[in-house]
C-alpha cells in the first residue's frame, strides 16, 4: 500500500504511535505522554510556542526526522528545547481529529502554535536537518500569530509575505487561493520565480482528485514551465516526475514521455544545480522507459538503493514496490519483500510490507496467497480500512479464478 505514495513525497520535497500525544522521548530522556491541552499549559508556562510534528508509521521521512532527532550533530534536539515539542501520529486515537482540526494532508508536517492553541507557523515535508532548522527558525523569529501576520500583509503586501501565504494555503488544501497568491508574489517582485511552488500545488491539487485539477490541466501549466528553452534544469526535472507520476496514474503513460525526454538528456549531460539523487531517480525511469533496457534500469536502482538496504525493512518495500509499479525483477522483488515481512516491527510498518507482497503475489498468478497475507495485513493493523478493502479485492479475483 504506502510504498507508493513515497516518490510522490520525494517529488514534493524538490519545491522546497499510538493513540495518544507523545512527546518525543529519543532526545529528551523522558518516558510519559501528554495531551495537546497538556502541551498548551507547559507552553503557557515557559511562555514558548509548541511545535507538533504530525507523522504516521508508513511515512518514511517521518522516520528519517526520528533518525536526525536522535543524532545529536543534527542540531534540531537542540532547537527544540527552546519549545515544548510533540510527536503525534495523525491516524490514530485523538491524532485523527487534531490532524483535521489542522487541515494536514501530508506528512511529515509540522505546525507551530501558542499556548492558545492559536497557528503561527506550518510547513511540510522534511529535507533533513538543515531544511527544518531554517524553517524552525523563521517560524520561531516572528511567533505572532497568522492571522495578525496576515492583516500585516493585507495591509502592506510584500512578495516573500504572498509567497508564504500562498505555501500555507496550499497545506491547507485552498489551492486556487495559494496559485493566485504564487502568481501575486511574482508580480510583486518581476524577479521572483514561484514556478516549482506552481508545479507542486496544481500537482498535490491533481493527486487528491481536487475538482478543476487534472492531468491536463497540469500539463497546460507545466509545459509552458518546463519545456520552453531556458526551463531551469531542476524544474524541468521535477516536472518531469510530476508528469510521469500523474500521467502514470491516470492510465496514459506516454503523455509523460516528453517531460521525461527533456530531464533525461539533462541528467545524461549532466545539468548542474540537479541532485544527484533527483539525477539517479531520472535517469531509472529514462533507461526503463526511453531506453526500454530493463536490466540496465534494475542494474541502477540496485546500485541507488542505501547501504545496508537489503537489511532494513523500508528500503526492502520501497524496493519491491518499485518492482512491482515497473513490472520489473518480480521474483527478486518477492522474495526481498517477503524479507522485509521478517524485518518489520509488528504493526502498521510489518502491515505495509505484507501489502506489498500480496500486491505482487497476485501480479504473478498467486492470489491464494494474496489473500492469506492481507488477512495478515489486517491483523497487524486492525484499524486501516485499506487493508479490508485488498482483501475484498483479492478475494474477489481469487473467485473469478477459481
Amino acid at each position: 500500500m504506502f510504498p507508493r505514495f513515497l516518490p510522490i513525497l520525494r517529488v514534493l520535497l524538490l519545491a522546497l504511535a499510538l493513540g495518544s500525544w507523545a512527546i518525543s522521548t529519543a532526545w529528551a530522556g523522558a518516558d510519559h505522554t501528554i495531551a495537546f491541552e497538556e502541551a498548551l499549559a507547559q507552553a503557557s508556562e515557559r511562555q514558548v510556542p509548541v511545535v507538533v510534528d504530525f507523522f504516521t508509521d508508513w511515512c518514511v521521512f517521518c522516520k528519517h526526522f526520528d533518525r536526525d532527532l536522535e543524532r545529536a550533530d543534527s542540531g534540531i534536539a537542540a532547537a527544540l528545547e527552546a519549545v515544548v515539542f510533540l510527536s503525534i501520529d495523525a491516524e490514530k486515537g485523538e491524532g485523527v481529529a487534531l490532524a483535521k482540526r489542522f487541515a494536514v494532508t501530508g506528512f511529515p508536517t509540522y505546525v507551530v502554535v501558542d499556548a492558545q492553541g492559536e497557528l503561527i507557523d506550518r510547513w511540510s515535508g522534511y529535507g533533513g536537518p538543515a531544511h527544518f532548522l531554517r524553517a524552525l527558525e523563521g517560524a520561531l523569529a516572528d511567533p505572532a500569530p497568522l492571522a495578525v501576520k496576515r492583516q500585516r500583509f493585507e495591509e502592506h503586501p510584500t512578495a516573500e509575505w504572498a509567497s508564504k501565504f500562498a505555501t500555507l494555503a496550499a497545506g491547507e488544501g485552498r489551492y486556487d487561493e495559494a496559485l493566485e497568491l504564487f502568481a501575486q508574489a511574482e508580480e510583486l517582485d518581476p524577479s521572483r520565480d514561484e514556478s516549482a511552488q506552481i508545479l507542486s500545488t496544481v500537482f498535490t491539487a491533481v493527486r487528491r482528485g481536487i475538482e478543476g485539477y487534472d492531468l491536463d490541466r497540469f500539463d497546460a501549466v507545466a509545459r509552458p514551465i518546463a519545456l520552453a528553452d531556458g526551463a531551469s534544469p531542476m524544474t524541468t526535472v521535477m516536472a518531469a516526475q510530476m508528469m510521469e507520476s500523474l500521467a502514470a496514474s491516470a492510465g496514459e503513460p506516454e503523455r509523460g514521455l516528453p517531460y521525461l525526454e527533456k530531464a533525461f538528456a539533462l541528467v545524461e549531460s549532466p545539468a548542474p544545480g540537479i541532485p544527484p539523487s533527483v539525477a539517479q531517480s531520472i535517469r531509472i525511469d529514462g533507461l526503463l522507459r526511453i531506453r526500454h533496457d530493463e536490466a540496465a534500469a534494475v542494474a541502477a536502482k540496485r546500485a541507488a538503493m542505501p547501504e545496508g538496504w537489503t537489511e532494513d525493512a523500508s528500503a526492502l518495500n520501497s524496493y519491491a514496490w518499485w518492482c512491482f509499479e515497473n513490472r520489473v525483477d518480480l521474483e527478486e522483488a518477492e522474495r526481498l519483500a517477503r524479507r522485509g515481512v521478517e524485518l518489520a516491527p509488528a504493526g502498521g510498518e510489518k502491515a505495509a510490507v505484507l501489502d506489498t507482497v500480496a500486491e505482487l503475489c497476485n501480479l504473478r498468478g498467486n492470489c491464494r496467497d494474496a489473500v492469506t497475507l492481507t488477512e495478515q495485513a489486517i491483523a497487524e493493523d486492525p484499524d486501516n480500512d485499506y487493508y479490508r478493502e485488498q482483501l475484498e479485492r483479492f478475494q474477489k479475483i481469487l473467485a473469478q479464478r477459481d
